[in-house]
Protein backbone atom coordinates (compact mmCIF):
# COMPACT_ATOMS: atom_id res chain seq x y z
CA UNK A 1 0.00 0.00 0.00
CA UNK A 2 1.11 3.26 -1.16
CA UNK A 3 1.32 6.22 1.80
CA UNK A 4 0.49 9.58 0.34
CA UNK A 5 2.44 12.64 1.35
CA UNK A 6 -1.27 13.52 2.94
CA UNK A 7 -0.86 10.58 5.44
CA UNK A 8 3.05 10.80 6.10
CA UNK A 9 2.81 14.40 7.45
CA UNK A 10 2.14 13.78 10.69
CA UNK A 11 5.37 11.80 10.90
CA UNK A 12 7.14 14.13 8.69
CA UNK A 13 8.70 16.19 11.75
CA UNK A 14 9.29 13.22 13.56
CA UNK A 15 11.42 11.69 10.23
CA UNK A 16 13.40 15.21 9.82
CA UNK A 17 14.13 15.73 13.75
CA UNK A 18 15.21 11.36 13.92
CA UNK A 19 18.26 11.97 11.03
CA UNK A 20 19.00 15.78 12.30
CA UNK A 21 19.80 13.70 15.48
CA UNK A 22 21.78 11.18 13.72
CA UNK A 23 24.01 13.57 12.31
CA UNK A 24 24.21 15.71 15.01
CA UNK A 25 25.56 13.09 17.10
CA UNK A 26 28.18 12.28 14.87
CA UNK A 27 29.29 15.93 13.74
CA UNK A 28 29.66 17.08 17.71
CA UNK A 29 32.61 16.19 19.66
CA UNK A 30 32.18 18.77 22.83
CA UNK A 31 28.96 17.12 24.30
CA UNK A 32 30.33 13.95 24.61
CA UNK A 33 33.04 15.53 27.20
CA UNK A 34 31.06 17.16 29.27
CA UNK A 35 28.32 16.62 31.34
CA UNK A 36 24.40 17.03 30.41
CA UNK A 37 21.20 17.95 32.03
CA UNK A 38 18.34 17.57 29.82
CA UNK A 39 14.78 17.41 31.60
CA UNK A 40 12.00 18.27 28.57
CA UNK A 41 8.71 17.51 30.85
CA UNK A 42 7.87 20.86 30.37
CA UNK A 43 8.73 23.85 28.39
CA UNK A 44 11.08 26.40 29.12
CA UNK A 45 11.76 29.75 27.48
CA UNK A 46 14.63 31.61 25.85
CA UNK A 47 16.36 33.63 28.36
CA UNK A 48 14.97 31.43 31.60
CA UNK A 49 17.78 31.26 34.20
CA UNK A 50 17.93 27.62 35.96
CA UNK A 51 19.56 26.01 39.01
CA UNK A 52 21.27 23.25 38.59
CA UNK A 53 22.32 21.07 41.64
CA UNK A 54 26.01 19.68 42.17
CA UNK A 55 27.21 18.10 44.80
CA UNK A 56 29.67 20.51 46.64
CA UNK A 57 33.17 19.81 48.56
CA UNK A 58 32.68 16.85 50.72
CA UNK A 59 35.53 15.04 52.97
CA UNK A 60 36.46 11.45 54.88
CA UNK A 61 35.53 11.85 58.33
CA UNK A 62 36.74 8.88 60.43
CA UNK A 63 33.73 6.98 62.30
CA UNK A 64 34.93 6.24 65.95
CA UNK A 65 33.28 3.36 67.22
CA UNK A 66 30.01 2.89 68.26
CA UNK A 67 29.97 6.68 67.12
CA UNK A 68 28.10 8.07 64.29
CA UNK A 69 28.37 9.21 61.32
CA UNK A 70 28.95 13.22 60.39
CA UNK A 71 26.38 14.64 58.22
CA UNK A 72 27.23 17.35 55.59
CA UNK A 73 26.04 20.09 53.99
CA UNK A 74 28.32 20.64 51.14
CA UNK A 75 27.83 24.32 50.15
CA UNK A 76 27.73 25.69 46.83
CA UNK A 77 26.14 22.51 45.51
CA UNK A 78 24.61 24.12 42.69
CA UNK A 79 25.21 26.27 39.26
CA UNK A 80 23.03 28.75 37.92
CA UNK A 81 22.53 28.34 34.16
CA UNK A 82 21.18 30.76 31.49
CA UNK A 83 19.19 29.22 28.54
CA UNK A 84 20.38 32.06 26.19
CA UNK A 85 21.20 29.79 23.13
CA UNK A 86 18.31 29.04 20.73
CA UNK A 87 19.78 28.14 17.20
CA UNK A 88 17.69 27.68 14.09
CA UNK A 89 18.16 26.55 10.57
CA UNK A 90 15.24 27.31 8.35
CA UNK A 91 14.82 26.53 5.06
CA UNK A 92 11.47 27.17 2.27
CA UNK A 93 10.35 23.90 0.26
CA UNK A 94 7.64 24.50 -2.70
CA UNK A 95 7.46 20.45 -3.59
CA UNK A 96 7.86 18.92 -0.12
CA UNK A 97 6.11 15.80 -1.39
CA UNK A 98 9.22 15.42 -4.18
CA UNK A 99 11.83 16.33 -1.06
CA UNK A 100 10.37 13.38 0.90
CA UNK A 101 10.28 10.75 -1.46
CA UNK A 102 14.10 12.22 -2.89
CA UNK A 103 16.62 11.03 -0.21
CA UNK A 104 19.84 12.93 -1.51
CA UNK A 105 18.18 15.68 -1.49
CA UNK A 106 16.64 15.85 2.00
CA UNK A 107 19.90 14.14 3.15
CA UNK A 108 21.39 17.31 1.52
CA UNK A 109 19.75 19.65 3.54
CA UNK A 110 19.79 17.71 7.00
CA UNK A 111 23.97 17.69 6.13
CA UNK A 112 23.79 21.27 6.23
CA UNK A 113 21.37 22.67 8.28
CA UNK A 114 23.13 20.27 11.50
CA UNK A 115 26.51 21.13 10.40
CA UNK A 116 25.83 24.57 10.94
CA UNK A 117 23.70 23.93 14.61
CA UNK A 118 26.61 21.59 15.67
CA UNK A 119 29.20 24.41 15.06
CA UNK A 120 27.33 26.84 17.26
CA UNK A 121 26.78 24.18 20.18
CA UNK A 122 30.42 23.49 20.22
CA UNK A 123 31.37 27.41 19.68
CA UNK A 124 28.84 28.02 22.69
CA UNK A 125 30.70 25.07 24.83
CA UNK A 126 34.00 26.52 24.51
CA UNK A 127 32.78 30.29 24.26
CA UNK A 128 31.66 29.22 28.19
CA UNK A 129 35.10 28.03 28.93
CA UNK A 130 36.76 30.65 27.73
CA UNK A 131 34.61 33.01 29.71
CA UNK A 132 35.02 31.05 33.20
CA UNK A 133 38.88 28.83 33.41
CA UNK A 134 40.50 30.36 35.63
CA UNK A 135 43.48 27.95 35.86
CA UNK A 136 45.63 28.26 32.97
CA UNK A 137 49.33 26.96 31.39
CA UNK A 138 51.62 27.57 28.34
CA UNK A 139 52.05 31.09 26.45
CA UNK A 140 50.42 32.90 24.09
CA UNK A 141 52.21 32.88 20.42
CA UNK A 142 54.28 30.02 21.40
CA UNK A 143 53.03 26.72 19.73
CA UNK A 144 51.85 23.71 21.87
CA UNK A 145 54.24 21.14 23.11
CA UNK A 146 54.73 18.25 25.13
CA UNK A 147 56.43 20.62 28.43
CA UNK A 148 53.17 22.25 28.69
CA UNK A 149 50.94 19.32 28.14
CA UNK A 150 52.48 17.92 31.11
CA UNK A 151 51.88 21.34 32.56
CA UNK A 152 48.50 20.64 31.70
CA UNK A 153 48.23 17.35 33.41
CA UNK A 154 50.74 18.26 36.97
CA UNK A 155 47.99 21.28 37.67
CA UNK A 156 44.85 18.83 37.47
CA UNK A 157 46.42 16.12 39.00
CA UNK A 158 48.13 18.82 41.87
CA UNK A 159 44.04 19.74 42.36
CA UNK A 160 43.11 16.44 42.45
CA UNK A 161 41.00 15.72 39.25
CA UNK A 162 39.92 12.71 38.59
CA UNK A 163 42.34 10.98 36.14
CA UNK A 164 40.01 9.40 33.80
CA UNK A 165 37.75 11.16 31.53
CA UNK A 166 40.14 13.92 30.83
CA UNK A 167 40.39 15.87 27.45
CA UNK A 168 42.36 18.22 25.58
CA UNK A 169 41.63 19.83 22.64
CA UNK A 170 43.96 21.60 20.81
CA UNK A 171 43.76 23.52 17.46
CA UNK A 172 44.99 21.99 14.18
CA UNK A 173 48.22 24.31 14.07
CA UNK A 174 48.64 23.13 17.43
CA UNK A 175 47.91 19.45 16.27
CA UNK A 176 51.16 19.56 13.97
CA UNK A 177 53.09 21.22 16.34
CA UNK A 178 52.79 18.34 19.17
CA UNK A 179 53.45 15.99 16.06
CA UNK A 180 56.67 17.78 15.54
CA UNK A 181 57.74 18.11 18.95
CA UNK A 182 61.21 16.12 19.08
CA UNK A 183 60.38 14.70 22.65
CA UNK A 184 57.17 12.99 20.83
CA UNK A 185 59.13 11.34 18.47
CA UNK A 186 59.31 7.87 20.19
CA UNK A 187 55.51 8.00 20.88
CA UNK A 188 54.70 8.15 17.03
CA UNK A 189 57.00 5.96 16.30
CA UNK A 190 55.17 3.33 17.95
CA UNK A 191 52.02 4.59 17.67
CA UNK A 192 51.26 3.12 13.98
CA UNK A 193 47.14 3.61 14.63
CA UNK A 194 47.59 6.82 15.40
CA UNK A 195 49.62 7.51 12.60
CA UNK A 196 47.58 5.60 10.29
CA UNK A 197 44.36 7.54 11.35
CA UNK A 198 45.97 11.14 11.52
CA UNK A 199 45.49 11.68 15.09
CA UNK A 200 47.11 11.62 18.42
CA UNK A 201 45.13 9.68 20.54
CA UNK A 202 45.98 9.31 23.95
CA UNK A 203 48.50 11.49 25.41
CA UNK A 204 49.66 11.90 29.56
CA UNK A 205 46.20 10.52 30.35
CA UNK A 206 43.87 12.88 28.37
CA UNK A 207 42.31 11.75 25.41
CA UNK A 208 42.91 14.33 22.66
CA UNK A 209 40.67 15.77 19.95
CA UNK A 210 41.37 18.23 17.28
CA UNK A 211 38.86 21.82 16.44
CA UNK A 212 38.83 24.61 14.28
CA UNK A 213 36.60 25.93 16.51
CA UNK A 214 39.16 26.11 19.40
CA UNK A 215 39.19 30.18 20.33
CA UNK A 216 41.95 32.53 19.17
CA UNK A 217 41.83 36.36 20.73
CA UNK A 218 43.18 38.90 18.51
CA UNK A 219 44.01 36.23 15.85
CA UNK A 220 47.35 34.82 17.39
CA UNK A 221 46.37 34.04 21.21
CA UNK A 222 44.96 30.39 20.86
CA UNK A 223 42.86 28.87 23.81
CA UNK A 224 43.22 25.30 24.27
CA UNK A 225 41.18 23.36 26.78
CA UNK A 226 42.31 20.54 29.10
CA UNK A 227 39.14 19.54 31.34
CA UNK A 228 36.88 16.81 33.14
CA UNK A 229 33.65 16.74 32.08
CA UNK A 230 32.43 17.50 35.55
CA UNK A 231 33.81 20.70 35.43
CA UNK A 232 31.26 21.58 32.47
CA UNK A 233 27.01 21.41 31.99
CA UNK A 234 25.12 21.47 29.15
CA UNK A 235 21.74 21.99 29.60
CA UNK A 236 19.29 21.37 27.44
CA UNK A 237 15.48 22.23 27.41
CA UNK A 238 12.52 21.92 25.52
CA UNK A 239 10.65 25.25 24.08
CA UNK A 240 6.85 25.68 24.03
CA UNK A 241 5.08 23.65 21.44
CA UNK A 242 2.90 25.85 18.74
CA UNK A 243 -0.70 24.99 19.43
CA UNK A 244 -2.21 22.14 16.70
CA UNK A 245 -5.06 24.26 15.38
CA UNK A 246 -2.23 26.76 14.46
CA UNK A 247 -1.43 23.94 11.42
CA UNK A 248 2.39 23.95 12.32
CA UNK A 249 3.20 20.28 13.21
CA UNK A 250 6.15 19.73 15.67
CA UNK A 251 8.15 16.72 17.20
CA UNK A 252 11.17 16.94 19.46
CA UNK A 253 13.56 13.96 19.56
CA UNK A 254 15.70 13.14 22.56
CA UNK A 255 19.54 11.18 22.72
CA UNK A 256 19.27 9.59 25.89
CA UNK A 257 22.95 8.93 25.48
CA UNK A 258 24.19 12.34 25.09
CA UNK A 259 21.14 14.35 25.85
CA UNK A 260 21.30 16.19 22.88
CA UNK A 261 17.85 16.91 21.55
CA UNK A 262 16.36 18.62 18.09
CA UNK A 263 13.10 19.85 17.14
CA UNK A 264 11.64 19.95 13.62
CA UNK A 265 8.85 22.20 13.02
CA UNK A 266 6.54 22.32 9.09
CA UNK A 267 4.22 24.33 7.87
CA UNK A 268 2.50 25.34 5.04
CA UNK A 269 3.01 29.46 3.68
CA UNK A 270 0.38 30.61 2.09
CA UNK A 271 2.26 33.42 0.51
CA UNK A 272 5.16 31.36 -0.54
CA UNK A 273 2.53 28.87 -1.43
CA UNK A 274 5.29 26.49 -0.39
CA UNK A 275 5.86 24.62 3.29
CA UNK A 276 8.47 26.34 5.62
CA UNK A 277 10.70 23.50 7.99
CA UNK A 278 12.47 24.57 10.78
CA UNK A 279 14.97 22.72 12.82
CA UNK A 280 16.15 24.22 16.37
CA UNK A 281 17.53 23.69 19.81
CA UNK A 282 17.76 25.53 23.04
CA UNK A 283 20.70 25.44 25.39
CA UNK A 284 22.74 26.81 28.17
CA UNK A 285 26.04 26.16 29.12
CA UNK A 286 28.24 26.69 32.65
CA UNK A 287 31.32 25.80 34.09
CA UNK A 288 30.64 24.17 37.76
CA UNK A 289 33.88 24.29 39.06
CA UNK A 290 32.44 26.69 42.33
CA UNK A 291 29.93 24.42 42.94
CA UNK A 292 32.11 22.03 43.07
CA UNK A 293 35.12 23.78 44.56
CA UNK A 294 37.47 22.61 41.99
CA UNK A 295 38.67 25.17 39.74
CA UNK A 296 41.51 22.88 38.00
CA UNK A 297 38.51 21.01 36.40
CA UNK A 298 38.76 23.60 33.29
CA UNK A 299 42.37 24.40 32.47
CA UNK A 300 43.48 27.02 29.98
CA UNK A 301 46.02 25.43 27.64
CA UNK A 302 47.62 28.48 26.03
CA UNK A 303 49.64 28.95 22.81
Amino acid sequence: MTISITQAAAFIPTILANGALERLRAATVLPRLVSTDADFSGSFTVGQTLTIPFLGAVVANQKPQGGTVTVQSPGSGQVTVTLNQHWEVTTVIEDIAAVMTNQSVMDRFLDNAVQALAEQLETSIFAAMDAGATVAVGSYTTDLNYATVLAARQTMTSNRVPVQRRNLVISPKDETALKSDPALQPYFAYGQTQIAQGSIGRLEGFDVYVSQLVPVTGGTDVNNFAWHPRGVVLVMRQLPAAPPELGARQDVVRDPETGLAMRATMAYIPDRLAVQVTLDMLWGVALTTTALNRQALVVRVRS
